[in-house]
């Protein structure tokens, strides 16, 4: 008469062959039956839960797993320095959607296994297997919770009304904003549907040169709507760049230029922002003091109000004012005039009295470079009532200069040697608040003091 554990063998071996042709009705019911035959081996019984917790599976469904999940267990009570019950056990967490818990079992396992065991179950290669399993779960829960929490994450555009998100735009730098744009397409489109985004066409802090498409890509994304130009690293397409934003930009009213090269279509694209209502011009770019004072003649056309040149050079030796102006056409609207002309070995003459023909309407003069003045001439500023600020440098020059009342600021480059109190007090500067006299050792107590004096009261 066969043994128990013969006919539990013999139902095993049954049902795994049911197991292997799908049969998995008829292969549980063998299973079943070979576990509840008497005195088993330990390492049988394990084997035949080993058999049904996998047949449960197949099975499937939320008790059938669970039922799988016992088994799986029953089988580490069984054998608890063998790795195939923690194996099973964890394979079924996870279809129950229990990584963390598969996990946990998994290292649990692996402190109960003998590090050097050999390569079976129950020694070093079940200990590889389990680690195998703890990196495998690990790695897919980190990509469930990346996606997860990417979901979580609203777009926080998405998420303020929209006069709230375009104030905030209002505060990020325009670099920063174009950055910004390629975050997603939301992004974009809302960055360059604010009124503001373009108002300001900032490439200042532009790290290398802007390329021709990189610009007109910005002002075509602006559609025409930039007022203030602050632009840098145009390289030597200069005048061209800005002759394509004038063009497509009709509000553009300041215009600032560094770092960059001028070129022949500069002064052009200059005179037609003028004519379109340019009203402040600074152009940090080396430039031939010809060409300044073209650009001054060209903007009579239009209404530019403010010019700044900051680095202006002298080539030809000996220019006199009736190569640069035209005092029979003068540039009334321009109020601030600066010219910075650094020392050379050429030099340029334009009589004081000329150039005040020429701008009649100037409340700034800054002249802080290589003086253009005569030397002998008797400087008189009177002639521009409204005149504010005055900066201008001639060492050495034999009379003091006569000043407007209207002065506020000033600034001279002077040796004060042959100025007398009468000359000195020839021109009271009721309204003034700051002073400044560059390298002038001369300078009297006496004379500083007659200068800051109240003006005579008259009976």
């Amino acid at each position: 008469m066969p043994t128990p554990k013969a006919h539990a063998e013999t139902h095993q071996s049954t049902g795994r062959a049911a197991y292997s042709s799908g049969d998995y009705a008829t292969a549980l019911t063998h299973f079943t039956t070979a576990l509840t035959q008497p005195n088993l081996p330990a390492a049988l019984r394990a084997s035949i839960l080993d058999n049904l917790s996998a047949t449960k599976e197949k099975l499937g469904g939320e008790a059938n797993l669970t039922d799988a999940l016992n088994d799986a267990r029953a089988m580490i009570r069984l054998q608890p320095a063998g790795a195939e019950g923690y194996l099973r056990a964890g394979k079924v967490l996870q279809l129950l959607g229990r990584d963390g818990d598969a996990v946990r079992l998994y290292e649990y396992g692996i402190t109960k296994l003998p590090a050097n065991g050999g390569g079976g179950s129950g020694g070093g290669g079940g200990r590889a297997r389990l680690e195998a399993q703890v990196g495998k779960v690990r790695s897919r829960i980190s990509r469930r919770e990346a996606i997860s929490n990417q979901r979580k994450r609203r777009d926080p555009f998405t998420a303020l009304p929209l006069e709230v998100a375009r104030m905030v735009l209002l505060h990020v730098p325009f670099r920063m904003l174009m950055l910004a744009r390629g975050v997603s397409r939301g992004w974009k489109v809302l960055i360059e549907s604010a009124p503001a985004t373009f108002d300001t066409l900032d490439l200042r802090e532009a790290r290398r040169n802007v390329s021709c498409g990189a610009f007109k890509g910005l002002v075509h994304a602006s559609r025409g709507g930039v007022r203030v130009a602050r632009l840098a690293r145009l390289g030597t397409k200069c005048g061209d760049l800005l002759r394509y934003l004038v063009v497509r930009c009709p509000g553009l009213s300041i215009v600032e230029i560094r770092q960059s090269e001028a070129d022949y279509a500069l002064v052009g694209a200059v005179r037609d922002g003028a004519i379109r209502g340019l009203r402040s011009l600074v152009l940090d770019v080396e430039l031939d003091v010809i060409e300044v004072f073209r650009i001054l003649r060209l903007c009579v056309l239009g209404g530019l109000q403010e010019a700044s040149f900051e680095s202006v050079h002298v080539r030809v030796a000996g220019l006199v004012s009736s190569d640069l102006l035209d005092e029979n056409a003068p540039l009334h609207s321009l109020e601030k005039l600066r010219i910075d002309i650094p020392e050379s070995g050429r030099y340029l003459i334009i009589p004081l009295s000329t150039l005040l023909k020429a701008f009649p309407s100037l409340h700034i003069l800054e002249l802080p470079g290589v003086s253009i003045f005569p030397h002998d001439e008797h400087l008189d500023f009177t002639p521009l009532p409204h005149l504010t600020t005055l900066h201008y440098s001639q060492p050495g020059r034999p009379a003091y200069p006569i000043l407007p009342p209207s002065l506020t600021s000033l600034t001279m480059t002077e040796i004060f040697t042959t100025y007398t109190e009468p000359d000195l007090l020839s021109s009271p500067l009721p309204s003034l608040q700051s002073l400044s006299f560059d390298t002038s050792p001369s300078l009297t107590v006496e004379s500083l003091t007659t200068i800051l004096s109240p003006p005579p009261s008259r009976a």
